[in-house]
């Protein structure tokens, strides 16, 4: 299996490109973006926003994949700006310098350079199951909630969900909301624990969940995962399969 953990940017404003990968089954788009979307997106952006990391590159918030990535030939990821400016990566997983079980990072660009840089990283898995990660937040009063949600393995970290303040969701405070996460599969080391991280907040700042459980990537069982917080509780579904 193969996981991409990670996307990111350099430069300001938000790449108005699709981000596919293919194996040797199917491709799937795990990030697209129109120019008005991303002209929207940049505008809303605060100058001082927390999202930018120490090397300057603004992660994109990927949604996909939507089936785990199999090695069942090579693998394929694809950047596309528009018609004439792409770039792309090919893993041939047959070739001996090809690294296995640990995350890599390359950088994506197109000839012109008149755009962002893409910076990948990515895992091949030579032992990996698939996780499918199902959240549900019980709120005790307030409905609404903002946050992050992550999945963390010794490979790193993988945003499943991020909305700010000013993106907010309405749940409900009288029955389970299932959070809608930008991606829940996974590809994880049959050897590593998955570990859930979530921090969540009401519309008044209000700490309704923070914090993580773990469990070891498992074929044999699934697992439900509880965080109780100070204004609600959070269950984790997590499916295994290979």
């Amino acid at each position: 299996m193969a996981e991409v953990l990670s996307i990111s940017y350099k430069g300001r404003g938000d790449p108005s490109c699709t981000i596919i990968v293919y194996d040797g089954k199917r491709g799937q788009i795990i990030y697209t973006r129109g120019s008005r979307q991303a002209a929207k997106r940049a505008s809303l952006r605060p100058s001082n926003s927390g999202t930018q990391n120490a090397n300057n590159h603004w992660p994109l918030l990927l949604t996909g994949p939507y089936r785990v990535i199999s090695l069942d030939g090579c693998v394929l990821l694809e950047y596309n700006i528009d018609d004439r400016c792409h770039d792309e990566i090919l893993l041939d997983i047959d070739h001996p310098s090809t690294k296995y079980n640990e995350a890599v990072t390359e950088e994506l660009g197109c000839t012109c350079n008149n755009h962002p840089r893409a910076v990948v990283t990515y895992a091949l898995l030579s032992n990996a199951v698939e996780a499918i990660v199902e959240v549900k937040l019980h709120q005790q009063r307030d409905n609404t909630f903002y946050g992050r949600i992550i999945a963390r393995s010794y490979l790193g970290e993988v945003v499943l969900f991020e909305s700010n303040y000013e993106n907010m969701l309405i749940g409900s405070s009288q029955e389970p909301t299932i959070i809608p996460l930008a991606r829940s599969v996974l590809a994880v080391p049959l050897d590593s624990s998955l570990q859930i991280e979530v921090d969540l907040h009401d519309q008044s700042n209000g700490k309704i969940v923070k914090g993580h459980a773990t469990c070891q990537a498992d074929l044999n069982s699934n697992h439900v995962l509880r965080l109780n917080g100070e204004d609600g509780q959070v269950d984790v579904k997590i499916t295994w399969s290979d």
